[in-house]
């Protein structure tokens, strides 16, 4: 067959355009064989998860959440340039057992099956491994094959036996951290003794508490007050617990138990009024929301009990969330970049694990493993390039390999989601732990106030906002007085009995004068011994409120301050109205004055006044004797920002308290009210002798002022449950009532009299410059 040129070129540019599509094609297919053919660097990820029987402990089983953040990692590393470059990084999925179970047989099967037993290569690396029951099983097998194990887990075991763990390394520091923090809380605070009960059913927090029971033997200046355990949330064991703590007076209680056991502690704590600020729990690694989500399934423990008991704790809890980073050195996102790629990769991991949807991720937790993912491709990436290691058929029994990926693993440094990841000497991360008090009675979205953190780095706990630690023994925490006040108080009334005796002592000085001699050394007298009895009221008063001691030196004490403030204010009003009643009837009636002058004398007046002073003395020891005034703990509610809490305070009561508090104002009312009537009667006499009437009235005046301002300010500080307030408004009250007695009653008087003599002496001084200056003239 013939074809002409145009039908010859026409085939001839058809074969050529289609053997140039076919040389693409085989060029294309080598460039994706090419890809294929990329070695592949796998590492198994074990994390918390059901086991075949479904069952779960303290909520640890969030795996899939887990895995979420190591996609977002492996993605993150895929998709640079500089890492791993000729290479591509694989996430071998699987699981070990829920926190708590105490089988490792899941995650040994795991281990076996999808990491050394694989067919198609080998993983170089165990990521995950979140709970320490698990890990304490699954690292040795691991290390035996020479596979490099970054964990999750933190029992303080991992620290102690470290040549029993080959090649494990920790993304978080030991939790004998947590350990240190009890102890540098202990220093921090002056507590000298504590209590500890310990889970003793789990590696975790059993290995926390023994790490501090040794740091405490080591140290002669501490001791342990108490130790108990408890196994699961028994109710018998738990009750137990807490009349030991009671029994023993220990005041400060490190808890180490999980969850349940936690919540129902707290609970039973609540019902036996044990809470802050008469004892304070030291939590780790609860949050309240999450001790909540145990009640299901518990006795006798709801969440109105449980917030009662949690209220003031301390919590401390490892702080995993570096939301101020910039990841430089890593994937080069910021905190809530990656927060945002988690959430859509969680978003998928559900649909592929979940049968139905959780309210929220662990994102807390799951920066752990995102951490593991890029300090373990950082370390390959440098043991490639710095010793030249080839990851190509990579097997688990190369250990020279292993030990060169380990050596790039201790200089790995860089800025995660979790913090800064730096690996110590002992193969973990120095993590810092935030310490939160609980404020669970108000109605607030988080009831965590953050208080500070430990630095396990330096081993140091930085205090960063108010907190009011209640000492370490019992008696102290049972007064309304603090130390700081109470030495306030002693000096203020020290400095009144000073200014009372200097007074005292001028008046016996200048005893023989008119106007001194007018109102009678004697009344004068007994009025002073009334101002000192209500000092030592003061004295006594502070003394009890201020100071622990017994239960009868308490009632003495609250008994004798009774008698000391009834009689000091007895003798000082009742000498006052003998008094003014003197002078009304000397110069008020003065035929009735010429018969009975005799009733009327200085001496006859003192004898009425101590018989008037003895009487009522004698009903009150009796009524002391009857219903005495005793100890009871009295429950106050305290509102300090940013803290509600209960707090308990010895207080003087008695059956029959306020009919005694009726019959004494009664009886000071009517004694005042007799006081004014004289001294309204009394007002207009005019006598040499008795010009300090007007000084009576005005001090009366000003005593039932001042009566009845700290009177209202008591009830006041009283209702708002201000009980220290209160004893320091009435001490300073009796303070200033002495102070007017005497400022107002005898020291007018005697600086009256000083300015008559020097007067005198001026005018005496004159006389003999004038007698002398006349002599001389005549001479």
């Amino acid at each position: 067959m013939i074809y002409s040129k145009p039908v010859l070129w026409y085939l001839t540019g058809l074969s050529l355009l289609l053997l140039t599509l076919a040389s693409n094609g085989r060029d294309l297919q080598s460039e994706e064989g090419k890809e294929e053919e990329r070695p592949v660097i796998r590492f198994l990820a074990l994390v918390q998860w059901r086991d075949e029987f479904n069952r779960t402990h303290s909520g640890w089983d969030t795996g899939p959440d887990m895995l979420a953040a190591g996609r977002v990692a492996v993605q993150e590393i895929n998709n640079r340039t500089d890492i791993l470059t000729n290479y591509t990084l694989e996430m071998i999925e699987g699981r070990h057992e829920a926190c708590g179970l105490t089988e490792a047989n899941l995650g040994i099967k795991e281990l076996a099956s999808k990491g050394i037993g694989r067919e198609n290569g080998s993983v170089v690396a165990v990521l995950g491994l979140f709970c320490s029951t698990s890990a304490q099983h699954i690292a040795p097998v691991a290390g035996k094959a020479g596979l490099i194990q970054l964990s999750a887990a933190n029992s303080p075991l991992f620290s102690s036996d470290l040549h029993n763990f080959p090649h494990l390394w920790r993304i978080l520091v030991s939790a004998k951290a947590y350990a240190d923090m009890m102890l540098s809380l202990m220093k921090r605070f002056g507590w000298r003794k504590v209590g500890v009960v310990q889970d003793l059913g789990t590696i975790f927090h059993s290995g926390i508490a023994e790490s501090f029971i040794d740091l405490i033997q080591d140290n002669d200046e501490y001791t342990i007050n108490y130790h108990g355990g408890i196994i699961h949330a028994r109710d018998e064991l738990i009750n137990s617990a807490l009349d030991n703590i009671k029994a023993t007076r220990t005041r400060i209680v490190f808890l180490q138990t999980t969850g349940p056991q936690t919540a129902k502690f707290l609970c039973a704590a609540a019902n036996k009024n044990m809470f802050y600020r008469d004892y304070l729990w030291i939590i780790t690694d609860y949050f309240l929301t999450g001790l909540i989500k145990e009640l299901e399934g518990l006795s006798n423990c709801n969440e109105e009990l449980l917030r009662k008991g949690i209220n003031g704790s301390l919590i401390g809890f490892f702080d995993l969330q570096d939301t101020d980073a910039v990841f430089t050195n890593a994937s080069g996102f910021n905190y809530s970049e990656y927060e945002h790629k988690y959430e859509e990769e969680l978003n998928e991991t559900r649909k592929e694990y979940y049968s139905s949807d959780d309210d929220v991720g662990d994102l807390l937790y799951a920066g752990l493993l995102y951490d593991q993912v890029w300090a373990l491709a950082l370390a390959i990436n440098n043991a490639i390039e710095l010793y030249n290691v080839s990851m190509e058929d990579y097997s688990y029994d190369q250990y020279e390999v292993t030990d060169k990926i380990e050596k790039s693993l201790g200089r790995v440094s860089f800025r995660g989601a979790t913090g800064h990841i730096m690996f110590s000497e002992d193969r973990e991360v120095s993590t810092p732990i935030n310490i939160y008090q609980v404020n669970s009675l108000v109605n607030i979205s988080d009831p965590h106030e953050l208080i500070g953190y430990y630095d396990s780095q330096y081993d140091r706990v930085h205090i960063t906002a108010y907190f009011d630690p209640p000492p370490d023994s019992p008696e102290s925490e049972m007064v309304p007085l603090s130390l700081y006040c109470a030495i306030s108080l002693y000096v203020a009334t020290l400095v009144v009995i000073v200014i009372v005796t200097i007074i005292l002592i001028c008046l016996l000085y200048m005893r023989s004068k008119p106007q001194i001699k007018a109102s009678s050394l004697l009344f004068s007298l007994i009025m002073f011994i009334g101002c000192y009895l209500i000092c030592a009221t003061c004295i006594v008063r502070i003394t009890y409120a201020a100071f622990p001691s017994s239960e009868i030196i308490f009632e003495i004490l609250c008994n004798v301050q009774s008698v000391f403030f009834f009689n000091g204010f007895s003798l000082v009003f009742v000498t006052l109205f003998i008094r003014l009643l003197r002078i009304k009837k000397i110069f008020g009636n003065k035929s009735l004055t010429k018969y009975l002058g005799c009733c009327w004398t200085n001496k006859a007046m003192t004898l009425v006044v101590i018989v008037i002073t003895i009487i009522p003395n004698l009903m009150l020891v009796g009524w002391i004797g009857f219903d005495r005034l005793k100890r009871e703990t009295v429950n106050v509610t305290v509102d300090v920002e940013p803290l509600v809490y209960n707090e308990e305070y010895f207080m003087c009561t008695s059956q029959l308290m306020y009919l005694w508090y009726a019959m004494v104002f009664t009886y000071t009312a009517f004694i005042l009210l007799l006081i004014v009537i004289l001294a309204a009667c009394t007002r207009k006499i005019k006598h040499r002798d008795f010009k300090d009437t007007k000084k009576v009235n005005a001090f009366i005046f000003i005593f039932v002022l001042t009566f009845t301002i700290t009177g209202i300010c008591l009830w006041l500080f009283r209702e708002i449950n201000q009980i220290n307030v209160g004893h320091t408004v009435i001490i300073s009250g009796l303070l200033l009532l002495v102070l007017e007695c005497q400022v107002m009653l005898f020291l007018p008087k005697i600086m009256f009299c000083n300015r008559r003599r020097h007067r005198s002496y001026s005018v005496t001084e004159n006389v003999m410059t004038l007698f002398s200056f006349d002599k001389h003239e005549k001479h």
